[in-house]
């Protein structure tokens, strides 16, 4: 009974301090040495994927949804006592605005993610922080009607999150 507590008080204080690390990202964050650019194509060599996720945006926004602090943290608990297993954090985000703006928004959302993982207790040789701007979309809002295009701009503004080992 007393390890159930201590289970429950640990998470109820993780997820606190992960909401007070959202509301320190509002603060304007300056580059980080963690980023690194690669062609969109090379995400695709990472063997033995074991596990992925995603996390979405609001247009022009890192700030991330309670429904998805809840989703990475149900990512990454299990992950928490095998250290043999990496994370792969990718930034990406839809085709509108310059390459610079894009990679430095991708950035800013990997980050976001980023901190939330390092606060659950994943440590810093488990994680790889990249962003891909808009060079790695799910859908090109091109070659779709009118109506199809927020919608399938919105897929492309997310973080996806690779377990892999």
């Amino acid at each position: 009974m007393k390890n159930r507590s201590t289970n429950i008080i640990n998470s109820y204080i993780k997820k606190s301090i992960a909401i007070l690390i959202l509301l320190l990202l509002n603060i304007t964050l300056a580059s980080c040495s963690l980023y690194e650019l690669y062609p969109g194509n090379q995400i695709n060599r990472i063997n033995k994927t074991m596990k992925k996720t995603h996390v979405f945006f609001d247009k022009n926004s890192y700030i991330i949804s309670d429904e998805h602090i809840t989703e990475i943290e149900d990512f990454v608990f299990p992950i928490l006592d095998n250290h043999s297993l990496k994370i792969k954090i990718i930034g990406n985000t839809d085709q509108n605005g310059g390459f610079e703006y894009n990679l430095a928004l991708g950035q800013r959302r990997a980050y976001a993610v980023y901190k939330i993982i390092k606060v659950l207790g994943i440590s810093d040789n488990q994680i790889e922080v990249i962003s891909l701007g808009k060079t790695n979309s799910i859908l090109d809002h091109s070659n779709y009607g009118e109506e199809n295009c927020e919608e399938n701009l919105a897929k492309n503004r997310r973080v996806d999150i690779i377990c892999y080992k």
